[in-house]
């Protein structure tokens, strides 16, 4: 079974740890608890600035733009309303032209420490498996940068699909400026079909989730622990025809 441990200390930082852990750090003020994937964090559930990032973008089912809380959301081109429907909530959509190379992409700022334990969940639904290629990541680079290319620049960590190499499946993809690291997650990209994925950034792990199931975890190859990222969801035709996708919602949490 899991042992919880109670402890204190009075100096800052935080000591080793193991899922289940708590303590008080009576130099801080506060409650730290040891989560899987998460490493330290606050017990309590409401991020303090300069303790945690929190950022959540919602659709609120009427009209084209989100409910914003804690940072932007720019489109390359706005989306469009769609509605809920027995399966999926309401959502915005977000579409390239038609013409070969047409792209669309979403994206924050660079708020995100990749040594903060930096936590993205979104839910995504494509219209297409063919001649396309999508990115979901935590990137220190440029939405555009990200959809030009397969191997793109940069520290990033994310789910990728490149219908020209990936086989029909979706793949879990890091970098650190140089070295990039593909693992393949097994669940295969339906075209208007509905995902949920994370990317958990913590202790020298990134674990990737599939609808609540992991499907990848890394230990090569990671983000620099300095680099500062953004949240970006990109698409990119590579044939003539229109590609798009869903997006109700948009979570992100960081330690600091």
């Amino acid at each position: 079974g899991v042992i919880l441990v109670l402890d204190n200390k009075n100096t800052t930082g935080d000591p080793s740890g193991q899922d289940g852990a708590m303590y008080y750090n009576s130099k801080r003020g506060n409650f730290r608890c040891y989560e899987n994937s998460r490493g330290w964090t606050d017990c309590l559930g409401i991020p303090k600035p300069n303790t945690r990032r929190s950022t959540n973008i919602i659709y609120p089912g009427n009209g084209t733009t989100f409910t914003l809380f804690g940072d932007a959301f720019t489109a390359a081109t706005a989306g469009a309303a769609t509605a809920a429907t027995a399966t999926d909530p309401a959502m915005l959509t977000f579409s390239t032209g038609n013409p070969s190379g047409s792209s669309n992409s979403i994206y924050g700022n660079q708020n995100y420490n990749a040594g903060s334990y930096p936590a993205m969940q979104t839910f995504v639904k494509p219209n297409s498996n063919a001649s396309v290629r999508y990115w979901i990541a935590l990137t220190d680079q440029t939405a555009a940068t990200m959809q030009a290319s397969a191997n793109p620049a940069g520290n990033y960590a994310g789910f990728r699909f490149d219908a020209a190499v990936d086989g029909g499946t979706w793949h879990c993809v890091t970098k650190n400026n140089t070295t990039q690291n593909i693992l393949d997650s097994g669940i295969s990209v339906t075209a208007n079909t509905s995902y949920k994925f994370e990317v958990i950034i913590a202790n020298g792990v990134v674990d990737f989730k599939i609808n609540g199931d992991e499907v990848c975890s890394s230990t090569q190859y990671l983000p620099s622990a300095t680099a500062m990222l953004r949240y970006a969801i990109t698409e990119i035709n590579t044939a003539n025809g229109v590609k798009s996708i869903g997006i109700p919602w948009i979570f992100i949490d960081s330690d600091r």
